[in-house]
């Protein structure tokens, strides 16, 4: 992960939204926000706002591995959410 390069995009933008595939807690996501955290803390205008399945196994079934996996609104209520913070 290039941190440096997400470090001058949050000092530039002063938000934080990590979203990715799986669960939100204790993932690479959270390493992720973590390390915006470490790297950018003083930029943010917000807290790192992060994006991810719920905590469940996911399932086998395709049509409820797909209600898993965050949809394209839910990112964008997200980034919202971050933008309104800050």
């Amino acid at each position: 992960m290039d941190v440096d390069t997400v470090a001058r995009s949050v000092q530039k933008t002063r938000h934080a939204v990590v979203a990715h595939e799986a669960v939100v807690d204790f993932g690479a996501g959270a390493e992720v926000a973590t390390r915006i955290m470490e790297t950018a803390f003083d930029s943010l205008a917000g807290p790192v706002v992060r994006v991810g399945a719920p905590p469940v196994p996911l399932p086998f079934s395709p049509p409820l591995e797909a209600a898993c996996i965050p949809e394209t609104s839910t990112v964008e209520a997200a980034i919202c959410k971050a933008v309104k913070r800050g």
